[in-house]
C-alpha cells in the first residue's frame, strides 16, 4: 500500500479483534504505519475463528472482539462518514458457509475527501458471494440509492469487491453477465478507463479466479488503471484478491 503511492485506500475484509490477524485493530495499525486518517464500519460480527482453513490454523485462541468489516484511509481530510447497510443480513446466520458462522450484512462505508480540485465522495464497498448476480443487482441498487443521498452532485470513486463471479474470463463487455453494471451505468458511473480487466482474484483453494474487484467513477477523469499483485518482497502472496488502483483528476 506504500509503495502505491495512493492517496485514498479502499479497503475490504478487514478486521478488528479476530484471532485470524493477531486480534488486531488491523484498520488502525495500517492508519499509523502509512499517516493516514480512516474510518471502519463493521460487516459481521464473527461468531467463531473463520472459515475452515482459519479454524485449523488458530485452534485454541479466541477472538478478543471478532469485527469484520469495510474501511476507508486517506492522506487528505474525511468528512460526512456514513455507513450504508446493502442487504438485510442473516444469510451466514441462517446457513453458514463453510461452517463460519457470523452475523450481519454486507455495507459500504462512504465519506467526502476533500482533495486539491475540491471535494468528491469516495466509498468503500464488499457485496455478498454467497448469492446471485439479481441479489447482486438488489444490493448495487441499495447502493447507488443511498450514494445519491450522500454525494449530490459531487464527484464519486466507489470501489471494492463486487463479487461478479459470472464473468468469463477477460470480459470487457461485463453488462451481459452481471446486472449490476447496467445499473450503474445508468446511474451515471464508468468502469471502462478506472480497471484493467485483469483477474483480481488470486489463484488460490477457493475459484472464482477472475476478476471480483473494480472502480467505479463518475464526474471524474480516470487514467493509469492497473491490476498490482498483492504479494511480498519474496514474491509470496499477502492476500487472496490483488490491489487495483487507478488516478483521479477534475475533467
Amino acid at each position: 500500500m506504500r509503495e502505491s503511492g495512493a492517496d485514498v485506500l479502499l479497503l475490504t475484509e478487514a478486521d478488528l479483534g479476530t484471532a485470524r490477524a493477531g486480534n488486531r485493530h488491523t484498520v488502525a495499525d495500517l492508519a499509523r504505519d502509512l499517516g493516514m486518517s480512516y474510518v471502519f464500519g463493521v460487516e459481521f460480527v464473527e461468531l467463531g475463528l473463520g472459515n475452515s482453513r482459519e479454524r485449523e490454523r488458530h485452534k485454541g485462541q479466541t477472538n478478543s472482539v471478532g469485527f469484520h468489516g469495510n474501511a476507508l484511509l486517506s492522506r487528505l481530510p474525511l468528512q460526512d462518514a456514513a455507513l450504508i447497510r446493502l442487504d438485510d443480513g442473516g444469510t451466514w446466520w441462517t446457513d453458514a458457509k463453510d461452517g463460519q458462522g457470523r452475523i450481519g450484512g454486507r455495507m459500504a462505508i462512504a465519506a467526502k475527501v476533500e482533495t486539491a480540485f475540491g471535494p468528491i465522495l469516495a466509498v468503500s464497498v464488499h457485496l455478498e458471494s454467497k448469492t446471485d448476480v439479481e441479489d447482486r443487482a438488489r444490493q448495487t441498487k441499495r447502493l447507488i440509492e443511498a450514494v445519491e443521498k450522500l454525494a449530490g452532485d459531487l464527484p464519486v470513486v466507489i470501489g471494492g469487491d463486487f463479487n461478479t463471479d459470472m464473468l468469463p474470463s477477460g470480459s470487457r463487455e461485463p453488462r451481459a453477465h452481471e446486472p449490476l453494471f447496467g445499473l450503474l451505468a445508468e446511474a451515471g458511473y464508468h468502469w471502462e478507463t478506472g480497471n484493467d480487466f485483469a483477474h483480481t482474484r488470486r489463484a488460490g483453494p477457493e475459484p472464482p479466479f477472475t476478476r471480483l474487484d473494480w472502480l467505479f467513477t463518475r464526474g471524474l477523469v480516470v487514467s493509469d488503471a492497473v491490476t498490482v499483485p498483492a504479494v511480498d518482497a519474496d514474491g509470496v502472496a499477502i492476500s487472496d484478491h490483488e490491489l487495483i488502483k487507478a488516478r483521479f483528476s477534475a475533467p
